[in-house]
């Protein structure tokens, strides 16, 4: 299994959102699980019965998630930053290239007038 995989509930096939710890060792989505008093498994086909407070989250799981979101939140600031010093760098080399042009027509427009 990849880390990716590791990642996701086996039920939904999606990133865990709260994840919750079976009796057999697995984990799955709160919203995956059947709002029963008990059920089979569907991945050890035993009986689980539904402990009357849920099953217990998942917090190695669910930190690991919040960790990773916070990164990739902070992954996408850090873009949106880069953008905008993109966008500010093509502004002045925009006008340095017209700065440019204007300082050779001047330099054409001499020569052309000595000759």
């Amino acid at each position: 299994m990849s880390c990716d995989e590791s990642l996701k509930c086996r039920i939904c096939k999606q990133i865990f959102i709260e994840p919750k710890f079976l009796p057999c060792g697995e984990s799955a989505c709160l919203k995956c699980l059947p709002k029963l008093d008990k059920f089979e498994c569907l991945f050890c086909n035993e009986i689980h019965i539904v402990p009357q407070n849920g099953f217990t989250t998942n917090k190695i799981l669910s930190k690991l998630l919040d960790n990773l979101n916070s990164k990739m939140i902070d992954k996408k600031d850090y873009a949106k930053e880069l953008e905008k010093q993109i966008e500010q760098l093509n502004l002045k080399k925009n006008s340095f290239e017209l700065e440019i042009i204007e300082h050779f027509k001047s330099i054409i427009n001499e020569i052309d007038i000595s000759a």
